[in-house]
């Protein structure tokens, strides 16, 4: 992105949304988002992969019929997991603009410090860089119920797949044993 910045024209930068705290903002915020995108995701693809089949040679070795009673259900965990993913994906495009608006501003007064405090406008671009903050402020409380919600329900689908696998188990055990001789069969073992 940098370098696609160095080679605009001079008459690019006169742009309001091409001005200096925007290009900051937005470098930034790019930068971030690469290294998020390159830095773990190859440790991250490993380590799940190699869980993943760990964990099916381990539950097809104990019980491969609950194994494959909860390997079932692995599209509504995949489903749940795709709306919690979703959900938490950073800002949109419009907060991103806000956020760029604002750096623009804070910039902007930082850069020109002497002649805002010469014309006495402190106020102002504070109150101006305030109100540039009130929309995503408001897009974030939003987002943040609604990331709450995804990952409830997300959570909410594991637990309930958890008692449908276990608990045909626990009635089954009740029904072949009753709990003295289950205690008693256990007890003898140790």
């Amino acid at each position: 992105m940098f370098k696609v910045i160095l080679r605009q024209q001079v008459a690019w930068f006169d742009e309001d949304r091409h001005s200096t705290g925007a290009l900051a903002t937005r470098l930034s915020n790019d930068a971030a988002r690469v290294q998020a995108a390159v830095g773990g995701n190859l440790g991250t693809v490993l380590q799940t992969s190699s869980t993943l089949i760990a964990g099916l040679i381990i539950a097809f070795t104990a019980s491969w019929q609950l194994a494959l009673a909860v390997l079932a259900t692995l599209p509504i965990v995949g489903f749940a997991s795709m709306l919690e993913t979703r959900s938490m994906m950073g800002m949109n495009k419009s907060s991103r603009t806000a956020f760029e608006d604002s750096g623009n501003i804070a910039s902007e007064t930082i850069e020109n410090i002497r002649t805002v405090v010469s014309l006495g406008r402190e106020q102002t671009f504070r109150d101006d860089y305030n109100t540039s903050l009130e929309g995503p402020n408001k897009a974030g409380a939003w987002q943040a119920v609604l990331n709450g919600c995804a990952y409830g329900f997300s959570q909410m689908i594991v637990f309930c797949i958890w008692v449908c696998a276990f608990f045909p188990l626990f009635l089954l055990t009740e029904w072949v044993y009753s709990v003295h001789r289950l205690a008693r069969s256990i007890s003898a073992r140790g």
